[in-house]
């Protein structure tokens, strides 16, 4: 039996070798056509590659000549825009050169026509007759309407306690304002010391008051009066009698009897005259003034006046027979936010100060 076995097992293992050796015979067979194909392949491959490169290499040429012929155009497209600029910006400092001439001469004539036209700056209620300043000078006029219904109001003087507080500003907006009115009025400078009403009015002082009291310039009739010495101002209605040379003795010729003259003269031919007086605590002319005229006010100033001061004004005023009006209160600081929100008033004004009687 074991011999039976071992003889099989012997059949079965040549007929395994030969197996592989069948298998091994069909896996070479398989390498050899894989091998070929692979051969194949590889040589297709090759071509394809060899193909793209040529025609890469035609592209790459095609490309490079476009890019050449794309610069060369910018190039000639830049030197164009360079031309143009260059015109353009010649033709643009050309205008600019006209247009800062125009300017020029735009801004000289209208400094001539602001010289030639322009009002007064000191005159609020004439080039800004909005604003709440201007209102409180209207009140003024109005107050000093109404006190006197009896007789007529056609005097009026504007004094102070010293100077600096206001008084030449006051006197002139409120002659400016009685002018608003369709009266004929005029200012007469009574400071024949310090007076500046010629040069809030931009008039020459000569010749003026001193220069009739003092009988320099000759006058023959009361109409000379007018024609020599009264000069008219840019406000309409308004006129000015200016303060003339300072005399050596302002006081005597305040109490002159030319004076009287010269009120006579006024009340003629003005509807309303307004005297700019000298401070009345440091000189006593706009004291003796004060006699001659129908009615007198007093300008004192936030934190300068002194309460003394004032009442010695007043004091020596009434003593000589003269009339007081009220005090107008000057230089109140105050906000504009305060008059904002009113309809009547105007909005962006500067002024920090306040009138009131």
């Amino acid at each position: 039996m074991k011999k039976v076995r071992s003889y099989k097992s012997t059949i079965k293992k040549l007929e395994n070798k030969q197996n592989l050796k069948r298998n091994m015979a069909n896996v070479g067979d398989n390498v050899t056509v894989a091998g070929k194909s692979m051969k194949r392949f590889a040589i297709k491959i090759g071509q394809l590659c060899a193909l793209i490169v040529l025609k890469t290499k035609n592209g790459c040429i095609k490309i490079l000549k476009g890019i050449k012929v794309l610069f060369i155009k910018i190039k000639d497209s830049i030197k164009n825009l360079k031309v143009k600029i260059s015109e353009k910006n010649k033709t643009f400092k050309a205008k600019r050169k006209q247009n800062s001439q125009k300017r020029k001469e735009e801004k000289k004539n209208k400094k001539k026509l602001y010289i030639e036209s322009s009002k007064p700056k000191e005159i609020i209620v004439e080039y800004a007759p909005k604003s709440y300043i201007s209102e409180e000078f209207r009140t003024l006029r109005t107050n000093l309407q109404f006190m006197s219904t009896d007789t007529e109001l056609k005097t009026i003087l504007v004094t102070s306690t010293t100077q600096k507080e206001g008084k030449s500003y006051t006197s002139a907006n409120l002659a400016a304002t009685f002018a608003q009115t369709g009266k004929k009025v005029i200012l007469v400078d009574a400071d024949m010391r310090k007076g500046r009403q010629h040069e809030i009015f931009e008039i020459e002082k000569c010749p003026g008051l001193s220069n009739y009291l003092s009988g320099v310039v000759a006058v023959k009739s009361k109409k000379e009066i007018i024609t020599k010495f009264v000069k008219e101002t840019k406000v309409e209605g308004l006129f000015l009698l200016p303060m003339g040379n300072t005399p050596p003795n302002p006081s005597e010729l305040i109490s002159s009897k030319k004076l009287d003259e010269l009120l006579e003269a006024l009340k003629e031919n003005f509807d309303m005259i307004i005297f700019d007086g000298t401070p009345s605590s440091i000189v006593t002319d706009s004291v003796i003034l004060s006699r001659k005229v129908d009615t007198t006010i007093i300008v004192a100033a936030h934190n300068l006046t002194k309460a003394d001061e004032l009442k010695k004004v007043k004091r020596d005023i009434k003593n000589v027979g003269g009339k007081i009006a009220g005090v107008v209160i000057n230089k109140i600081p105050t906000k504009a936010k305060v008059y904002s929100n009113s309809y009547y008033y105007e909005q962006n004004t500067k002024t920090k100060f306040k009138f009131g009687a």
